[in-house]
């Protein structure tokens, strides 16, 4: 179905928009496993760095393991945007017409670095939406409204199925080290 996909409960709980009449219907969003961990193995040490800060930095509670992949196209967008910079900064030092090189005939055209810039800035600003990093995302998640820890659940039930779902989570990734747990088996670690 076409339009804006409905907001979560547990965001029209939070803004105090909630209608039992309205909403009561609506499933609650799964909730994702595991800790989003360190980073790619593959990452250079400026993106090692993008990816550590953008963690720490992020709205608590939003990046999780499934979140990975995103956060990867993220980092190596931002690195890429940074490099093209830096490249586009030194053809500019000593050229007449910034921003503007020479084709095969002579004429001015837009610096290629210009069109790399603008295509990783799309990826960052895109990609940063879907996870909190700007100011205006960051008004739309649940999450920020109220520092929220991680709460145990009530009942063992409750419990249980968590733990059902960490589980099967670790058997897609095993090898991943956020599913590696020193502690113990019995340790809920989502």
């Amino acid at each position: 179905m076409p339009g804006r996909p409905p907001t979560p409960v547990s965001v029209l709980r939070v803004r105090g928009t909630f209608q039992p009449s309205r909403h009561a219907n609506r499933t609650t969003p799964p909730e994702a496993c595991g800790e989003i961990g360190d980073p790619p193995a593959h990452f250079t040490e400026a993106q090692k760095k993008i990816w550590l800060d953008a963690v720490r930095d992020a709205p608590q509670g939003v990046l999780r393991h499934i979140d990975r992949e995103i956060l990867t196209v993220w980092v190596e967008a931002v690195d890429r945007h940074r490099k093209a910079m830096i490249a586009q900064s030194r053809v500019d030092q000593d050229s007449e017409h910034p921003l503007l090189t020479r084709d095969s005939r002579g004429g001015l055209i837009a610096s290629p670095y210009l069109r790399i810039m603008n295509q990783a800035a799309d990826l960052v600003l895109r990609f940063g939406a879907e996870m909190g990093f700007s100011p205006t995302s960051r008004t739309r998640l649940a999450s920020t409204t109220a520092p929220q820890t991680p709460k145990p659940p009530d009942d063992a039930w409750a419990m249980l199925k968590r733990l059902q779902a960490c589980q099967s989570a670790r058997k897609r990734d095993p090898l991943s080290a956020s599913n590696r747990d020193p502690s113990g088996p019995f340790v809920l670690r989502c």
